[in-house]
C-alpha cells in the first residue's frame, strides 16, 4: 500500500493556548460526541493546503517563501468565539475563530500567491482563520449551537505570530502534523 505524503503551510499556536484548548476539549468531549478531537501538539491556522509534494517543489517552494516571510512584521492575533462548519444541527467542523487581523489576511493572500505560482492546486474559497477543535458530529441529538456560538470568547488569548511553519501530515500517528520548515517574520522589536 502506498502512503501519500501530503503538505500544508500554518501558523502554530503558543503552548499555552494549546493548554487551553486541551483542557476545555477535556471539560466538553462527553457533552459534544464529535468522532475527532485535535491533539494538543496539532492546533494551527491554516494559511494554505498544499496536497502532494515532492522534494524538488518544496525546495523551491521553501526559498520563496523565505523570502516572503520577509516581507511580513510579528503581529498579534486574539481569539474570538466558536463557529462550525457544515450542517448547523450536524456540524463537520467545531472552531474557534480569531479577531480580523489585516496582516494575516495579507500574509495568507501572498503565501497562497506562492503556492499557486509554484504550481500547487490550493483553495480559493474566502480565506477564514480558523483553529479546529473537533470533527464530524455523531451524536443523536442535535448539536446545541446556540450554547456554543457565543459571543463572547470561552477563553480570550492573545498571541504573538513570529513565524508559519511548512507542515507535513502523517495520518496514521498521533500527532499528526510535523513541522518540516520555519519561515520568521521579521521581529518589531528589532525596529
Amino acid at each position: 500500500m502506498t502512503i501519500h505524503t501530503h503538505f500544508f503551510i500554518a501558523i502554530p499556536l503558543p503552548s499555552k493556548l494549546q493548554m487551553e484548548l486541551t483542557e476545555w476539549k477535556s471539560s466538553q468531549m462527553r457533552q459534544l460526541p464529535f468522532k475527532q478531537w485535535t491533539h494538543l501538539e496539532d492546533y494551527h491556522i491554516t494559511l494554505s493546503f498544499l496536497g502532494e509534494a515532492d522534494s524538488a517543489a518544496l525546495e523551491s517552494l521553501t526559498y520563496r517563501l523565505q523570502e516572503v516571510a520577509q516581507e511580513f512584521l510579528s503581529f498579534d492575533l486574539t481569539t474570538e468565539h466558536l463557529h462550525t462548519f457544515g450542517n448547523d444541527e450536524t456540524p463537520r467542523i467545531l472552531w474557534l475563530g480569531v479577531e480580523q487581523e489585516p496582516l494575516l489576511n495579507q500574509l495568507q493572500s501572498k503565501v497562497r500567491q506562492i503556492c499557486d505560482d509554484s504550481g500547487f492546486q490550493t483553495d480559493n474559497r474566502l480565506y477564514t482563520p480558523h483553529i479546529t477543535i473537533a470533527k464530524k458530529w455523531q451524536g443523536e441529538e442535535t448539536f446545541p449551537i446556540n450554547e456554543y456560538e457565543q459571543k463572547q470568547p470561552i477563553f480570550p488569548s492573545s498571541f504573538s505570530v513570529e513565524a508559519f511553519y511548512l507542515y507535513r501530515i502523517h495520518m496514521d500517528r498521533q500527532p499528526k502534523y510535523e513541522a518540516v520548515e520555519s519561515f520568521s517574520l521579521r521581529n518589531n522589536a528589532a525596529l
